[in-house]
């Protein structure tokens, strides 16, 4: 049975309907992975006997990119096989989505993505992919709280500071890797809290936007922890706060959002997915790869010392797949409060 003609309905019409079609396509999940047992694939008892490319949806340079190339680096050790980086950003990371949805299911094409993967489809009707039908997630590889930063120089020191030049500087302006990214629903959530006018200024990537920041351009950022924690401790950057539910060791004297006064403590996260109907067999070696890497001391200590946060084996492929369609939900109710769109 060919599973793509099932998902080629388009879901996302409009928000109403996208709620209830949530639930449905959350069904059509569950019958793929039943259906794919009975693929037609050949599944190599030598997998992976070739190179394998991780599709990684942000620009060089970038905290995504980093922890990919990195992880990718202690699995090909360990299977004697090349993975090869191949960076597409670019629209909240639905490109390189798109591109691993039409690919070939044989797990020789892994997309390494950011919590914008489940956010870009409710803004994009035409993203070209849908997270809960064509993907099936193979584990979460950590957990990204984001970090509201100014350049290192600035006299803002607090988010009272930054509040008050907001007030008084008709283009305030902030930057997010994409729209509709958790760093860009952040900024918004600042925004309608304070009822302040920052227009929000959109980069394909954390490593883009830093130029701006640090010459002015835009008067502040919202960026990943593992790529803004190193510009911090170098004096590039200047932390005034942090999302999640509790302060990062590496910041610890950088209060949450919350703290600050804005009620929003969720985080991103970075993992990793393949096409609904990559036989289950590649599934668990895959994720079972990811383990060993994300196991390795060098591995686990760089997750900590870039204020990420660790993810153990514990959580199944079966887990982390209820966790983000859980997850897809609370975006899209931040999504309606805040009015986000993509014009």
């Amino acid at each position: 049975m060919n599973i793509k003609v099932i998902i080629a309905i388009n879901f996302t019409t409009n928000s109403m309907v996208l709620f209830d079609a949530i639930k449905c396509r959350t069904l059509f999940f569950y019958l793929s992975i039943a259906l794919c047992t009975s693929s037609a694939i050949a599944i190599p008892e030598s997998y992976p006997s070739k190179p394998i490319t991780f599709v990684v949806t942000s620009s060089p340079g970038g905290g995504t990119d980093t922890m990919a190339r990195m992880i990718a680096e202690a699995i090909a050790q360990k299977i004697k096989q090349p993975i090869l980086v191949e960076n597409i950003p670019g629209a909240g990371g639905a490109i390189g989505a798109s591109l691993v949805a039409r690919s070939k299911p044989d797990g020789y094409k892994v997309l390494f993505t950011t919590g914008g993967f489940i956010i870009a489809p409710l803004l994009l009707p035409n993203s070209g992919y849908d997270p809960l039908t064509q993907f099936i997630g193979i584990r979460q590889v950590a957990t990204v709280p984001l970090v509201l930063v100014v350049k290192g120089d600035s006299q803002i020191q607090s988010m009272s500071d930054l509040v008050a030049q907001s007030k008084l500087n008709q283009n305030f302006s902030y930057a997010s890797f994409g729209i509709g990214t958790p760093s860009h629903i952040a900024g918004e959530a600042i925004r309608q809290k304070f009822n302040v006018q920052i227009t929000h200024v959109p980069y394909a990537g954390s490593s883009k936007a830093l130029p701006d920041i640090q010459s002015g351009n835009v008067n502040f950022g919202i960026l990943d922890a593992s790529f803004a924690v190193p510009m911090i401790q170098q004096g590039v950057l200047k932390a005034i706060a942090v999302t999640g539910e509790r302060r990062l060791t590496s910041l610890s004297n950088v209060p949450t959002l919350a703290e600050s006064g804005v009620p929003f403590d969720l985080v991103g996260w970075y993992g990793v997915f393949v096409p609904s109907s990559t036989p289950p067999k590649i599934i668990k070696r895959l994720k079972l790869e990811f383990d060993d890497a994300l196991y390795r001391a060098h591995v686990k200590d760089r997750i900590i010392s870039s204020g990420l946060g660790y993810v153990d084996s514990a959580l199944s492929s079966e887990g982390w797949n209820k966790k983000y369609r859980e997850e897809m939900r609370q975006w899209e109710n931040f999504i309606k409060k805040f009015n986000i769109t993509n014009d």
